[in-house]
This record gives C-alpha cells, sequence and structure tokens, in this order.
C-alpha cells in the first residue's frame, strides 16, 4: 500500500468515526466521577482522567474528581454506560447528517 492510500484509508476512517457514527458524549456539569462507566464498559473504551485538582474536587473526600473520555476506536456503542450512568451524565450523539436525514 502507497503512503497516499493509507493517508486516504485513515482519513476516511476518521472522517466515519466523527462525523457518521454515533457516539457517547460525556456531560462533565452532571458526571460526579463515580468510575461506573469505565467499569461496566466491555471493551475498556472508557479512560479517567482528573480534572482540575484545585477546582474540582469531591466534596466528602476532597480528592480530585476523575472526567471519563471514551476512545471512540474502541467502542462498540453498545450504550451500557449510558445505561449504568445513574446522573445521565453519558448520552448519545447524533452526527448532524443523521439528524438531517432523520435516522
Amino acid at each position: 500500500m502507497s503512503l497516499n492510500n493509507l493517508k486516504l484509508t485513515r482519513f476516511i476512517k476518521t472522517f466515519t468515526e466523527r462525523y457518521l457514527k454515533t457516539r457517547p458524549v460525556v456531560n462533565i456539569s452532571t458526571c460526579t466521577g463515580c468510575e461506573g462507566c469505565k467499569a461496566i464498559c466491555p471493551t475498556g473504551a472508557i479512560n479517567l482522567f482528573a480534572a482540575i485538582p484545585d477546582i474540582e474536587l469531591r466534596p466528602k473526600t476532597g480528592e480530585p474528581r476523575y472526567r471519563p473520555e471514551v476512545e471512540l476506536t474502541k467502542c462498540t456503542r453498545c450504550c451500557r454506560c449510558i445505561e449504568h450512568c445513574q446522573r445521565k451524565a453519558l448520552k448519545i450523539h447524533k452526527p448532524l447528517i443523521m439528524k438531517i436525514l432523520r435516522l
């Protein structure tokens, strides 16, 4: 495979992931950083990153909150994380083209 073919393949994959597939999105203002979504994810697509330690702390313990980020290349869109979240901090985001086509 030539270099141009590899670039085109990578572009198509990235374009498809970003603009044609649904994806889980985290509402940071609602998320408590409980790590339940990471535990329930069957593919390990959810990673937790520490929020700003001096600003966002857990109220009871004073530890920094963790924010989930979904690795879209691993995510199978099974929606277990969305169903598991008690605070409803995760939701499915439909790309604009799917909204226009009403899919």
